[in-house]
């Protein structure tokens, strides 16, 4: 693993998201982790998991025809790396990078470091990650952490390739209209799960934003339930059609 940023200053944040990760029963053993995106019907969540893989074949199925031999991801928000890990074995140069040092811990126990299946504990904000031109940035249920989209895409932007593609799936986007009301049930679901002080590092983004920034709606309808986990995409202005 390569470790760009000090894990010291962030352990605060990482302590208070795995405890709540804890009690959402989403930290699994190391034996369940490596049946992902797969699970065991006993294992808790499987419902989702079942519509998660189903989403992820489709992203896979996209990626795959690809501009390069060997496309380059970043996986950003990785978490454990069942993606990352799932990306190598389809023939991808990954680079899994998250801020949680437990859980990249535990991907590069069970998955193992490969020269084309890297983990890195980064901020992609400091100055010391390495510039790459990716094919393909991915944020897998990650886009909710950060604070400021319009800054998160200027930043993704420069780390793309000419041809390069920022994805943004399994993360939930909103009317402008119902953002108060959203930033609510999350304030109350923190707090009816005994941490209330996750609301101030779970982020609530427009659709309006989204398509501002030059995004645009991919998979309206990933899961059963209509507008609420969507896919959007941003291609480098170089190659857009």
């Amino acid at each position: 693993m390569t470790i760009i940023n000090d894990p010291q200053a962030n352990q605060q944040r990482e302590d208070l998201y795995l405890a709540l990760r804890r009690a959402e029963g989403r930290v699994l053993s190391d034996a369940a982790l490596l049946q992902l995106p797969y699970p065991a019907n006993s294992e808790a969540h499987v419902a989702e998991w079942r519509l998660r893989a189903k989403n992820f074949s489709r992203l896979l199925r996209y990626l795959s025809a690809g501009v390069a031999k060997k496309p380059s991801v970043l996986d950003l928000g990785c978490g454990n790396g069942w993606m990352s890990h799932q990306l190598y074995q389809n023939g991808f140069n990954v680079t899994a990078v998250d801020l949680n040092l437990w859980e990249l811990q535990q991907a590069e126990r069970v998955f193992g470091n490969h020269p084309s299946l890297q983990w890195m504990y980064a901020d992609i904000f400091s100055e010391h990650f390495p510039a790459r031109g990716f094919d393909w940035i991915i944020l897998g249920a990650s886009c909710q952490y950060f604070p400021d989209l319009e800054q998160l895409t200027g930043r993704l932007r420069a780390l793309l390739g000419e041809a390069g593609e920022i994805h943004l799936f399994d993360s939930m986007f909103y009317p402008r209209a119902e953002l108060t009301e959203a930033k609510r049930r999350s304030a109350d679901y923190y707090k009816k799960l005994g941490f209330p002080e996750m609301e101030h590092h779970y982020f609530h983004h427009s659709k309006e934003q989204l398509q501002q920034l030059g995004y645009r709606n991919k998979e309206p309808h990933w899961f059963l339930k209509p507008k609420t986990l969507e896919w959007w995409y941003f291609k480098n202005p170089a190659s857009a059609t």
